[in-house]
């Protein structure tokens, strides 16, 4: 309980403490929308690595030689819990933002950084406003230079270990149809930090592969009309290799 109450309160002062910042990237982001995402990341980035710091946590990265350094790509990922987000972005190589639902966006604070970081927000029960909201976060990708995180199981995964729910790959689709590289990202034991023994954040090893990227180009016309199934099975084969290693 020590852990979650530090975490709690390292979360509130980080968001109080970086209202000035959060004015100046605002501005900057008017002229410049990638050295706007770019900062902000770094700045995000470091309330992440205290909140890590706070729940004790220890991050055992794989498939480095994997991350594309000169495009912004979409990761995708199975989601067991929030750590997932806090930790892949801390070994991103360049700006991360991720798709959110819509709900987010009434957080104070919380709200902001994630537009500056490139997030985009969806409404899970308007098909039309999502696709728009996919297609947006694709042209960042390749306009804007800032790469995106989705998690196509819709929400946090409560089931066995190494198990993943099926996968919706609209934003998958909408991503190789424009063009942007899909890098799969397997992780495990991330719910054990926090979710596992809600609440209160815990030590735990957690183990974060990226997996080799997906052009559209390299893909049959079968695999790009479920880009789900071949992603979920990626990232399960790569799921079970964990076992032993948290």
């Amino acid at each position: 309980m020590l852990r979650f109450i530090l975490g709690v309160l390292a979360v509130t002062l980080f968001h109080i403490l970086t209202i000035p910042l959060m004015l100046v990237m605002g501005i900057i982001r008017i002229f410049n929308r990638n050295l706007a995402a770019r900062w902000s990341q770094k700045i995000v980035n470091f309330g992440f690595y205290v909140e890590t710091l706070c729940a004790g946590t220890k991050t055992v990265y794989l498939g480095d030689e994997n991350l594309p350094k000169e495009e912004a790509v979409m990761f995708v990922a199975n989601h067991r819990g929030f750590f997932d987000i806090i930790l892949t972005s801390l070994h991103a190589p360049g700006p991360l933002g991720f798709i959110a639902k819509k709900e987010i966006l009434w957080v104070p604070l919380l709200n902001i950084w994630m537009v500056l970081i490139g997030c985009v927000f969806i409404d899970r029960k308007n098909i039309r406003q999502s696709f728009k909201v996919l297609e947006k976060a694709c042209e960042g990708i390749k306009n804007d230079g800032i790469s995106n995180l989705v998690c196509p199981e819709g929400t946090r995964n409560r089931g066995e270990e190494g198990t993943l729910l099926k996968f919706h790959d609209a934003a998958l689709k909408v991503a190789l149809k424009k063009g942007v590289t899909l890098v799969p990202v397997a992780i495990s034991n991330s719910a054990a930090v926090m979710e596992a023994d809600f609440p209160g954040l815990h030590p735990a090893t957690v183990v974060v592969e990226f997996c080799k990227p997906i052009r559209a180009e390299e893909l049959s016309n079968e695999e790009k009309r479920a880009p789900g199934v071949l992603v979920a099975k990626i990232i399960e084969e790569r799921l079970k290799q964990h076992k032993g290693m948290y």
